[in-house]
């Protein structure tokens, strides 16, 4: 919404103008102006502007400078902009954020469905270097991976009550990454390394992981954004 005002005095007289413009839609624009002359009338004039194509309708409402035609000049432009606003222009504005967020909701939906066939595709086609993984690490006491899971992780919650598809198990993502005892995960968004997705577009997630080192439980949980190495003493289940 812009305003307008602006007043000019020359051989005619005095000439006071003011109005509004208001835009209706990304490509239309309203605009109102009441203009006032003395000596002269008042002038009521309507414009309408979309892609560049001006309408302009100007409604002489006195010929002689009138306080009835001067209140009327004001008075119906702000009803009219008060239904305009409150009939069309806002349901037009949430109509439209609402098909933009249904947009963006199926755009994610089908980006999720991507990447988790992605995930499972990986999963399967390592299954077979994680069965060997596991069996060497476990043959001399080194890295074995129990459990991973990767989301909306809360420090509280038991392994059983993660809210439904904000956590995916990575157990043998996070296996395959192993080498020689040692596990070193740099990345800032996990959600990026193979075999995993991000499950809860938006929000903050966790990476935790329940692993055996020397036969010994121990567990580790951080951000998305923090390094995680493996093993260490502090994380060792008493």
């Amino acid at each position: 919404l812009r305003g307008l005002l602006e007043a000019k005095f020359g051989s005619q007289g005095l000439q006071l103008a003011y109005g509004v413009d208001h835009a209706v839609t990304k490509f239309t624009r309203l605009g109102l102006r009441v203009q006032t002359a003395f000596p002269g009338g008042v002038t009521l004039s309507l414009r309408f502007r979309r892609a560049g194509q001006v309408l302009l309708v100007p409604i002489e409402l006195s010929d002689n400078f009138s306080l009835s035609a001067l209140f009327y000049a004001n008075a119906l432009p702000l009803a009219f902009f008060f239904l305009l606003r409150t009939f069309v222009v806002r349901p037009y504005a949430r109509r439209r954020a609402a098909e933009a967020a249904q947009r963006q909701q199926a755009q994610q939906a089908a980006e999720l469905t991507k990447r988790r066939r992605e995930a499972e595709a990986f999963i399967q086609l390592m299954q077979e270097t994680y069965d060997n993984c596991v069996a060497g690490e476990r043959s001399r006491g080194g890295l074995v991976i129990i459990n991973a899971w990767y989301g909306c992780l809360v420090s509280s919650q038991d392994d059983e009550d993660f809210p439904a598809g904000s956590v995916i198990d990575v157990t043998v993502a996070v296996q395959c990454l192993v080498k020689d005892s040692r596990l070193l995960i740099h990345d800032n968004n996990k959600s990026s390394l193979p075999g995993f997705y991000d499950p809860a577009p938006g929000s903050e997630k966790s990476l935790r992981v329940r692993y055996e080192f020397r036969h010994k439980l121990h567990e580790a949980t951080v951000s998305d954004s923090t390094p995680l190495r493996l093993p260490k003493q502090s994380h060792l289940l008493v």
